[in-house]
């Protein structure tokens, strides 16, 4: 679910892959084999907490609510995230009425100098000052 090659996790990225199959497959046979309602909500935690982030960007509506535990991205994928970010957040009215809760913990052994939290402060700074009160966002540590 890798949207992106890492250091530790050289790919290939197959991120784009997985989000179709969820989008174009796995709904639909769940909304037709078992009575669904609303909301359609994708929760994340730590590496698919940072698949939830490249969902929301990539796909805001595919889901009505993103939940990212642990979510964020290495360091080295900084500049892939804001560049998704720029060209996502062109498209305000994608994210309206959509619902998005990130969480981290400030003692996260693979984050213990919390670059990945800064990293969220940042993401939460451009969402509020790009999609405004289009969207519902709420970031915890």
């Amino acid at each position: 679910m890798m949207p992106v090659a890492a250091k530790d996790y050289p790919g290939p990225p197959r991120g784009e892959a997985f989000l179709g199959f969820l989008e174009k497959e796995l709904i639909p046979e769940i909304e037709k084999t078992y009575r669904t309602t609303q909301p359609k909500i994708l929760l994340g935690r730590s590496l698919s907490g940072l698949f939830t982030v490249y969902a929301l960007l990539a796909r805001p509506t595919a889901f009505n609510a993103y939940v990212g535990c642990s979510a964020g991205w290495f360091a080295e994928n900084n500049e892939y995230f804001l560049e998704l970010s720029t060209r996502a957040f062109r498209a305000v009215e994608a994210f309206a009425n959509r619902r998005v809760f990130m969480a981290n913990s400030l003692h996260d052994q693979y984050d213990p100098d919390q670059a990945i939290h800064r990293q969220m402060i940042g993401f939460s700074e451009l969402i509020k000052r790009n999609l405004g009160e289009a969207i519902s966002y709420r970031y915890e540590t």
